[in-house]
């Protein structure tokens, strides 16, 4: 399944302008432990999943669609470490959590993604019309600086004027006579930091396995687990496909290996969340002015 992914010849890009992840400014997932935070709500209840996409109306579109769950012990440990994180985002950042969403390589169990709705207040409701090549041609531009659209023709093997033109009318891109560019990130993508989680009871080594094929969109990517007999191992293993491992068990959550963080956005699997989070808020009507 991840094959597709990549279906478009990568772009090589010179100095990729991404949200950069600073260890010292970045909290850990720790941090949102709900005996620290107060009366914020909980990341379960800052999830969109199933049964609440039910209640968007109209689908949102670029392909979101979740995995109804499947009743067991690692759906509890899901909804015990959902209900015990609370949803508070850094200054004028916002926590959207997703359940089981569909991507190509797989459903993740959690995805948290982090986003500035002050940024993403300003765009055009026409940027809902966007598709999933419109957010390839959008990441094969980034950090490119102004870019020969010949180049980018032979690139996605087809006529992109049309496109280019529509991109430029949404201001994503600026176009001149043969060449056009990103605008700035800062501009066009939200997210600052989408972490992928992926839940096991057991068999830890298939979890980390799991984890690390959500690499290619997220900034960090985790296995939760609620108990290792042998944490060496499991730390070992966990660092050598560069994924994090958190312990939840009896409601305290520890960090067992901290996940390497990669600056957003990787690929147009990221952007797919940028859109989905903003889209979402559009639905239900929570993009104030106090954000």
């Amino acid at each position: 399944m991840r094959s597709s992914v990549h279906s478009t010849p990568p772009v090589q890009a010179e100095k990729p302008e991404q949200v950069a992840l600073g260890r010292s400014d970045v909290p850990s997932i720790t941090s949102w432990a709900a005996g620290r935070s107060g009366g914020y709500p909980t990341w379960q209840e800052a999830r969109i999943d199933h049964d609440a996409s039910r209640g968007l109306g109209a689908p949102i579109g670029l392909g979101l669609r979740f995995r109804s769950p499947t009743p067991g012990p690692e759906h509890e440990l899901v909804e015990a470490f959902l209900s015990s994180l609370k949803s508070t985002s850094r200054r004028g950042r916002r926590l959207t959590v997703f359940s089981e969403p569909a991507l190509e390589s797989g459903y993740p169990d959690i995805v948290a993604v982090e986003w500035r709705p002050g940024r993403a207040r300003k765009w055009a409701p026409e940027r809902q019309a966007l598709t999933s090549d419109d957010l390839k041609l959008l990441h094969a531009l980034c950090g490119r600086g102004w870019t020969e659209i010949s180049f980018l023709e032979k690139v996605f093997r087809r006529p992109l004027a049309k496109r280019l033109g529509f991109l430029a009318e949404l201001s994503l891109v600026v176009l001149g006579s043969r060449k056009c560019r990103l605008r700035s990130l800062n501009e066009v993508f939200a997210v600052e930091r989408i972490i992928a989680i992926e839940a096991k009871v057991a068999s830890w080594r298939s979890a980390i396995r799991q984890a690390s094929a959500n690499a290619w969109y997220s900034s960090e990517s985790l296995v939760l687990i609620p108990s290792a007999a042998n944490r060496v191992a499991l730390g070992q293993t966990a660092r050598k496909f560069n994924v994090g491992v958190v312990l939840f068990e009896s409601d305290s959550l520890s960090e067992l290996c901290e996940a390497p963080r990669r600056p957003v956005p990787l690929s147009y699997g990221s952007w797919l969340f940028n859109e989905w989070v903003w889209r979402i808020a559009l639905r239900t009507r929570d993009l104030s002015p106090g954000d």
